[in-house]
C-alpha cells in the first residue's frame, strides 16, 4: 500500500506542474491578444464582431480562462494581422 500511496502523491505532483504550465501559457496567449486588441483600440466587442464570436468568449480567452480553438487562433491572426506564431509564441518574425 505504501508504494502505491507514494506513486499516486507523485503522479499528482506532475499532473499539477503540467496544469500549472497550461495555466501560465494560456494568460500569456491572453495577454497577447488582449495587447494586440488594445495596440488597434478596439473594444472586445469589435473584435468578436469581426470574428463572429460573442464578446464574453474573447474576454475568456484574454483572462486565460480557455484557449480559442485552432479556427478561431487562425481568424484571430488574421483580424490582428500578425502570424500565428506571433499570436502564439509571441515576438515578431524575423524578416
Amino acid at each position: 500500500m505504501r508504494i502505491e500511496s507514494r506513486r499516486i502523491t507523485m503522479e499528482r505532483e506532475v499532473f499539477t506542474a503540467e496544469g500549472e504550465e497550461s495555466r501560465r501559457l494560456l494568460r500569456e496567449l491572453g495577454s497577447r491578444i488582449a495587447d494586440l486588441r488594445e495596440l488597434r483600440n478596439w473594444s472586445r466587442f469589435k473584435l468578436a464582431r469581426r470574428l463572429g464570436v460573442p464578446r464574453g468568449r474573447v474576454g475568456r480567452w484574454e483572462r486565460g480562462e480557455c484557449a480559442p480553438p485552432i479556427d478561431s487562433l487562425v481568424a484571430l491572426s488574421e483580424v490582428l494581422d500578425v502570424s500565428l506564431d506571433e499570436l502564439v509564441k509571441g515576438g515578431r518574425r524575423a524578416g
